[in-house]
């Protein structure tokens, strides 16, 4: 329902104007209130808000101001005029639209605002004071991907600025973020800007094949039409799903882009895992720069891999040393120095049923977008040979023909099936580490292992034996120094020991 009186008067040039609204039950966009009534009126290149009254939720917002324009036909019409102005808006329970205009920056919905603000000064040089509050909002950073909620938000106008005294908030996981700083506002429209903000435990996203949970020191400067970020991050726990195979491109975004800059320190010293259908990988990271420039993202730095296994042929070999090293290119394409191992137990061709254990070595070099593998083996055998066992669990003999037994080739897809499976029931129950070995043979022993962090500094992993090996293996690590570890652990023996693990870099 909306009730309109219009009165003009005057002439084109000077016209006089006298303005009445009310309005039941309004909605505009975000906007909602239960009632709105505005009464205004111009005259002689002043605009006077004697009164607009917002009622939301039983609560009454109020504004007034007087300011110079002209409203008149002519070259200047429609323009603000430099001259003194006046303007008091008390917001009670105004609503989370008010943080519209910082859309791209900073998203809020739901929770409380309140504002109490006076202008003084001309449009081009407005003087502000008052203060602005909010409770139990929900937020959203969205240069990070960061969700906030519980926020607590205390603000106060200093002449041409917005001063963030303080803004507490809980992130997924009972992560917290606390964040001050300042908005300069132009022509009340907002400008240049500086917030820090102090992160624990809280989830980052919107970088390309990476998700993580940190605790980092970041600032966000520059303009909202221009966002720069920096800072540093260290990793709490970490997803990164970059393909060794070269990926789709993303699709492109949703109008312009507006340009971003980011450079943020990143270190980490476990729980950073590399998954894609080749790998299954835990990391840790000494230093690793994100930099992005006009929206173009770039990494520079070394990751180290502490355990997991590279797959190849639908056998998991596991990971023994190496590096992923960004070169500060454009694509997201790391070298590769990996060493891995696994053992193959085949038979020797020609109809035996004995069973020789093979060592085979792999080495995954070149880059994630163009892998480049290389095979030994102890027995020493050609890398065509190595790919037979790899591939069928079995030796040719000289004639060319090989054993390719019922067993065997049943126990390769059963070691296929049970790489589908696993993955998904990691995904499910949260394990850091699930691996099941299946292999031919009467020195065989199959096994799963599972494994899980149990504190960021704590890693617990427990082996069962299955089938005619029913042993059990426990190993506990207590990580220090970033390369080594305390471990107590029983063997499949039943022996308990301690022992201490160190690696050292030169």
């Amino acid at each position: 329902m909306i009730d309109l009186d219009l009165e003009a008067s005057g002439s084109l040039s000077d016209p006089r104007i006298t303005l009445a609204v009310d309005v039941d039950d309004l909605r505009y966009e975000q906007f909602t209130a239960d009632a709105l009534a505005l009464r205004a009126d111009y005259a002689e290149q002043t605009a006077r808000l004697r009164r607009l009254t917002i009622t939301r939720f039983g609560q009454d917002s109020e504004i007034s101001a007087e300011l110079g324009v002209d409203l008149g036909v002519g070259p200047t019409m429609g323009k603000l005029l430099d001259r003194p102005m006046t303007a008091e808006v008390v917001l009670r329970d105004i609503g989370t639209w008010v943080f519209f205009p910082m859309a791209e920056l900073l998203s809020a919905y739901e929770g409380r605002v309140d504002v109490n603000v006076r202008a003084t000064g001309t449009p081009s040089r407005p003087q502000l004071a008052g203060n602005l509050t909010i409770n139990q909002a929900k937020m959203v950073l969205r240069p990070l991907g960061m969700y906030l909620h519980n926020v607590q938000a205390m603000a106060h106008f200093n002449a041409d600025s917005v001063v963030v005294d303080n803004i507490t908030g809980m992130t997924e996981g009972q992560g917290t973020v606390q964040l001050g700083g300042y908005l300069l506002l132009e022509k009340f429209q907002p400008g240049r800007m500086r917030f820090d903000i102090a992160t624990v435990r809280s989830p980052i996203r919107n970088i390309p094949f990476i998700e993580a949970n940190v605790n980092s020191q970041i600032t966000i400067g520059g303009t909202v039409d221009y966002v720069k970020i920096g800072g540093a991050a260290q990793v709490n726990s970490a997803l990164i799903t970059l393909p060794f195979a070269p990926a789709e491109e993303p699709p492109p975004p949703e109008g312009a882009q507006k340009p971003m800059d980011l450079d943020l320190a990143i270190t980490g010293p476990n729980g950073i895992w590399l998954r894609n259908k080749d790998a299954d990988i835990e990391l840790k990271i000494d230093n690793l720069n994100v930099r992005m420039s006009q929206n173009i993202l770039f990494l520079s730095g070394q990751l180290e891999p502490l355990q997991g296994v590279y797959r190849f042929l639908d056998r998991s070999f596991d990971i023994t040393e190496g590096t992923l090293t960004f070169t500060n290119a454009a694509v997201i394409n790391p070298s590769l120095n990996l060493k891995a191992h696994t053992t193959v137990f085949a038979s020797s061709g020609g109809g035996g049923e004995a069973q020789q254990k093979y060592e085979i070595y792999l080495t995954v070099g070149g880059t994630a977008l163009q892998p480049k593998l290389s095979f030994s083996s102890d027995p020493s055998r050609s890398e065509q040979e190595i790919l037979t066992l790899v591939g069928a669990g079995m030796m040719l003999d000289e004639s060319g023909s090989g054993d390719l037994s019922f067993t065997g080739t049943a126990l390769r897809g059963v070691d296929y099936a049970l790489g589908i499976a696993a993955g998904k029931i990691q995904k499910g129950t949260g394990l850091d580490l699930l691996k099941i070995k299946t292999q031919a043979g009467a020195e065989s022993k199959p096994q799963v292992t599972l494994g899980k962090y149990i504190t960021r500094d704590v890693f617990v992993s427990y082996s069962q034996g299955f089938s005619s090996n029913l042993s059990t293996e426990f190993k506990a690590e207590y990580l220090f120094g970033g390369r080594s570890a305390m471990f107590a652990q029983k063997n499949e023996a039943g022996k308990y020991n301690l022992g201490l693990r160190m690696k050292f870099k030169y």
